[in-house]
């Protein structure tokens, strides 16, 4: 005996209002890159570069600079050291064409006064010489007639101040004096300032004061 099956008696009732969930979509995978693309690396931007031309004359000039700046530094210590070896000259040889010449001012004899006054006057300048010459003209005569004789010696002696064309040196001199008015001889002690200037014979007096 044949049963119609009723194909929906069995099918489970469907709730009011309920509808069935829809499976989600599968998300694609991402696609895989190419190889040559992976094996790419980012390098970064280089930096702009001076221009070769520009950097070289820069770095030049600033060589140059200081190679100038050098060689004006030496050069001016050079001066420098020269001028100082120059005065230092001066004041040693002033200082001897001082002491020379205060003898000479301070020594003669009545029996030849016209070396011992020339000496003089062949070691000084301008106004002194003019003045000395005169002077010692006018005392001959006197000097002759007592028989005068005097001898110079220099105590002591200093630069006061110098440069290479002057120097100022100051002398303690002691001036022994004998003459036939007086039977003792005088010693006369003497401080005198010698002002010289340079010339091409050397050093030459142009001042003498009695201090």
């Amino acid at each position: 005996m044949s049963q119609d099956v009723d194909a929906g008696a069995d099918a489970p009732a469907t709730p009011p209002g309920w509808t069935p969930a829809v499976p989600p979509s599968p998300t694609p995978a991402p696609e895989a890159a190419p190889p040559e693309a992976a094996a790419v690396v980012a390098e970064p931007a280089p930096a702009p570069r001076a221009g070769l031309g520009g950097g070289l004359v820069a770095a030049l000039a600033v060589t140059g600079l200081g190679i100038a700046m050098l060689i004006a530094g030496l050069l001016w210590t050079t001066v420098k050291l020269h001028n100082a070896d120059g005065v230092t000259d001066a004041r040693a040889t002033a200082l001897a064409a001082a002491r020379t010449f205060s003898l000479e001012l301070s020594t003669y004899d009545y029996q030849h006064l016209d070396r011992d006054f020339g000496a003089v006057i062949d070691h000084s300048t301008g106004t002194f010489k003019t003045d000395f010459t005169k002077a010692s003209k006018d005392l001959e005569p006197l000097i002759t007639k007592y028989q005068a004789t005097s001898a110079g010696r220099v105590a002591a002696a200093g630069v006061q101040d110098a440069t290479t064309d002057s120097a100022t040196v100051v002398l303690f001199v002691d001036q022994t004096v004998k003459n036939s008015n007086q039977s003792t001889p005088r010693v006369d002690r003497n401080r005198i300032r010698v002002t010289l200037v340079h010339s091409g014979n050397g050093w030459l007096a142009s001042k003498v004061e009695i201090l």
